[in-house]
């Protein structure tokens, strides 16, 4: 697809097994991807840039956690999961990719990947967000699981979204990838840099995470407490 066309018409278009390869330009879009399957190319880092529209999609707004339904203020770059308005889980989603972009400057979260399974994101650069990439499990479906990500600069995450704010139920600031729940998440040869905590961030519980030969020069976390772990 070419610049000033739909990135997000192009995917709800795409029939499962599609691949969308998508040109240099910068997009203001936030996208679901919410069908298997699917796999988003871009030209690569700095050359497809997406960044936030002035009137988000309504898409990815509302994260479920029983008991609690929180609302999702920040608007996230690139997510995937099948859920609707209320953010309910409708199906778990399979088999998505998404490699050469560069997603910046959202108030929520760069790529969320949302209780789906067996995927890849690579070779993408989520900054100037509130976290790079998040692996969330909201304790409904089948939660996520079989993802790798490999590749990925991950930058400058810095934004502070308090809890609520990115319907997830703790403070979320300062992080560059975060698993939250998830199973067999593989991080290789990533690079995480230029992410800070927040001072009033440091009292939550927190696990580092390791990826596999990745170079963490911000902060890589696990939350062990979601549900559905």
């Amino acid at each position: 697809m070419q610049p000033g066309q739909s990135i997000q018409a192009a995917i709800d278009a795409a029939s499962p097994g599609t691949t969308i390869e998508v040109a240099p330009a910068t997009y203001q879009e936030n996208l679901l991807i919410a069908k298997d399957g699917i796999t988003l190319r871009g030209a690569g880092p700095g050359r497809t840039v997406l960044v936030p529209p002035a009137e988000p999609a309504p898409v990815c707004l509302l994260l479920f956690f029983p008991p609690a339904d929180l609302e999702n203020n920040g608007v996230n770059g690139i997510c995937i999961a099948n859920v609707d308005q209320q953010g309910n889980i409708l199906s778990t989603v399979h088999d998505v990719r998404v490699t050469g972009f560069t997603v910046q400057g959202f108030p929520g979260v760069g790529i969320l990947v949302q209780d789906s399974s067996t995927g890849r994101v690579t070779g993408n650069t989520p900054n100037d967000s509130c976290s790079g990439l998040v692996f969330l499990n909201t304790g409904t479906g089948t939660g996520v699981k079989d993802w790798v990500a490999t590749d990925n600069s991950v930058t400058h995450n810095n934004n502070f979204c308090p809890a609520g704010a990115t319907g997830l139920p703790f403070t979320l600031t300062g992080l560059g990838v975060l698993i939250a729940g998830g199973k067999h998440i593989v991080l290789r040869d990533n690079t995480v840099r230029e992410s800070a905590l927040r001072p009033s961030d440091h009292a939550q519980r927190r696990r580092p995470v390791r990826g596999d030969r990745g170079r963490l020069h911000g902060k890589c976390l696990g939350l062990p407490g979601i549900p559905g772990e």
